[in-house]
C-alpha cells in the first residue's frame, strides 16, 4: 500500500529499502526528490509511521559526508560507551551503600508519620496499641525503662474473641521444619491459637516419600541431589531449604530401603546377598512386590491412612476445644468415635476380635451417629463415608511404591539381557535414572495430596496473618 501511494505522489521517482526491526516492526529508508517532501511527509505521517530524523549536525551535509561521519562515530561509541559506564561505576561504589541508607532512613520516617494518626493523643500524653509476641515481652519493658524512665506505663490487653480472630501469627519452627513453611503456606496462614501443621507436614512428607520410594540406592541419590544444592546455592534460602528436604526425604528412602531389601532394585538379590530374618513373625527384608507381601503392603498403607486421618480428627477436636466452639468439638470426636466403632465392628465380624464385640459396637455407632446428627445436622453420617473414603486414598502408597520397584527390578533386568557388561551397566544406569526421576516427582505430589486434601480437611482452616512488626529498616 505504501509502495503504490509513493509511486503515484512521486511518479515512480522513489526507491525504498525495508528490513526487520523487531518481531513488531519494519524499519524503512525512502529516497526521492526534494520537491515531494512536503506530500511524503504528509502521507507517511498520516500511515502512523514515526519519522527518525538524523540529528541536526548531519542534517545540511550531503549523503557521502554524512555516511562517513556516522561510520567514525559508529568506531567511538563503544570507546564512549566503557568510559560512561566506568564513570556510573565508580559513583555507584562511592554513593550507593549511602544513598540506599538514606533512602531507609527517610522511609522508617515516612512510616513513622503514617502511624502518628493512628495513636491516641492529648497535648501531653499518647497511647501505642499494638501486637507483641511474648516473648519478646520482657525485652520491651526493658527498652522503655531504659530509654524513658517512668514515664511510660505497659498494660497487656486480654483478648476479646472477635480481637482472638485478629491477632496475628508469628512462625518459631526449628531448622528441620524450617524449609516445610513456604510448603505449608501454600494453604494460607493458620488462624492464631490453631495447631500450626508445618510440624506435621515435616514429619509426615519423609516419612511416606520414603515409604514410596523405599530404595537405599534411590535415597543414596535423592541424599546426594539434596547435599549439592545446600552446597552449590548457599545464599539461596529457597533451595537451601529444598536440600535439606531432599536430604531428609533420601534418608527416609534408603531406611525403607533396607527394611524392604531394595538397593537400585533387585541388586542385592541378584548378586546373592539378601538374607531373610524373622523378627516378631515378620520375615525381613519386606519384599513388597512379591505376591506374598502385596495384600500385607496394602493393608499397611491403609493402616497408616487410619492413623495419619485419626491424628487429623484430634488435631480438630483439640482447635475446637481451644476455639470453645461446642459443636466442632462433639462432631470431631463423634465421628473418630464412629469411625473406631465401625472398626471394630469389621474386626469381630472378622473374627480378628471376639465376637461379642458387634452388637456392643452398634450400639455405640449409633450413639455416635445421633450425635452427628445433633452437631452437623441430617449431613453429618455422611462424614463417616467421606472420611473412609479419605483412608482409602491411602492404598495409593502401595501402588506408586509398586510401580517404582518393577520399573528398579526391569532395569536390572533389561541390563542382564545386554550380553555385554558394559553395555548392560549403561542401560540400567538410564532406566534406573529415568525411574529415580519419575519418582521423586511422583510420591512427592501425592504425599503432598494425601496430607492437604486428606489430612489437613480434618483440622486446619487457613486465613491467619503474619507478624509484620513496624521496625526500622536502616540507620544513618
Amino acid at each position: 500500500v505504501i509502495r503504490q501511494e509513493l509511486s503515484k505522489i512521486t511518479k515512480d521517482q522513489f526507491h525504498l529499502i525495508a528490513t526487520e526491526a523487531d518481531e513488531n516492526s519494519l524499519a524503512i529508508l525512502i529516497i526521492f526528490s526534494k520537491n515531494y517532501a512536503h506530500q511524503v511527509r504528509s502521507f507517511v505521517l498520516n500511515e502512523n509511521v514515526n519519522e527518525v530524523r538524523l540529528p541536526e549536525e548531519l542534517s545540511q551535509m550531503s549523503y557521502d559526508k554524512a555516511l562517513a561521519r556516522i561510520a567514525a562515530r559508529k568506531k567511538d561509541i563503544p570507546d564512549e560507551l566503557n568510559q560512561l559506564e566506568k564513570e556510573i561505576k565508580q559513583l555507584s561504589d562511592g554513593w550507593y551503600l549511602d544513598l540506599i541508607a538514606k533512602k531507609q532512613v527517610l522511609s522508617d520516617r515516612l512510616k513513622e508519620i503514617q502511624l502518628v494518626p493512628e495513636f491516641g493523643q492529648t497535648d501531653y500524653t499518647f497511647i501505642i496499641e499494638g501486637w507483641l509476641p511474648k516473648k519478646n515481652l520482657t525485652e520491651t519493658k526493658k527498652a522503655l525503662k531504659d530509654n524513658f524512665g517512668n514515664k511510660t506505663v505497659m498494660q497487656i490487653i486480654k483478648l476479646t474473641e472477635a480481637e482472638n480472630e485478629e491477632a496475628p501469627i508469628q512462625y518459631n519452627h526449628s531448622r528441620l521444619v524450617k524449609p516445610f513453611e513456604p510448603i505449608a503456606q501454600m494453604f494460607g496462614n493458620p488462624r492464631y491459637g490453631q495447631i500450626d501443621p508445618s510440624p506435621f507436614l515435616a514429619l509426615f512428607f519423609p516419612l511416606f516419600f520414603g515409604i514410596i520410594l523405599g530404595d537405599m540406592g534411590y535415597g543414596l541419590v535423592v541424599i546426594f541431589a539434596g547435599w549439592l544444592l545446600k552446597r552449590k546455592f548457599k545464599a539461596n534460602k529457597m533451595l537451601q531449604g529444598l536440600g535439606l528436604i531432599l536430604i531428609m526425604a533420601g534418608l527416609s528412602s534408603f531406611l525403607f530401603g533396607f527394611i524392604y531389601g531394595e538397593f537400585f532394585g533387585d541388586l542385592p538379590e541378584i548378586l546373592g546377598i539378601v538374607r531373610h530374618v524373622k523378627i516378631l513373625s515378620v520375615t525381613f527384608p519386606w519384599e513388597r512386590s512379591k505376591s506374598a507381601y502385596l495384600m500385607p503392603t496394602l493393608l499397611f498403607a491403609v493402616a497408616l491412612g487410619i492413623a495419619h486421618i485419626f491424628l487429623g480428627l484430634v488435631l480438630g477436636a483439640i482447635n475446637a476445644v481451644r476455639a470453645r466452639v461446642r459443636k466442632h468439638i462433639i462432631e470431631k470426636l463423634s465421628l473418630l468415635g464412629a469411625l473406631v466403632s465401625l472398626f471394630v465392628i469389621i474386626a469381630a465380624s472378622s473374627a480378628y476380635l471376639p465376637k461379642i464385640l458387634v452388637n456392643g459396637g452398634i450400639a455405640i455407632l449409633v450413639v455416635f451417629i445421633a450425635l452427628l446428627i445433633y452437631s452437623d445436622g441430617i449431613m453429618g453420617p455422611l462424614e463417616i463415608l467421606g472420611t473412609l473414603g479419605n483412608i482409602v486414598s491411602y492404598a495409593r502408597i502401595m501402588a506408586i511404591g509398586l510401580v517404582s520397584v518393577i520399573l528398579a527390578d526391569l532395569a536390572n533386568k533389561f541390563g542382564g539381557m545386554m550380553g555385554n557388561i558394559f553395555l548392560g551397566i549403561l542401560v540400567a544406569a538410564l532406566i534406573h535414572a529415568l525411574n529415580i526421576s519419575i519418582h521423586v516427582f511422583t510420591p512427592s505430589l501425592q504425599v503432598l495430596r494425601l496430607n492437604f486434601v486428606e489430612f489437613y480437611s480434618k483440622f486446619y482452616e487457613s486465613g491467619g496473618k503474619i507478624y509484620n512488626p513496624f521496625r526500622r529498616g536502616g540507620e544513618l
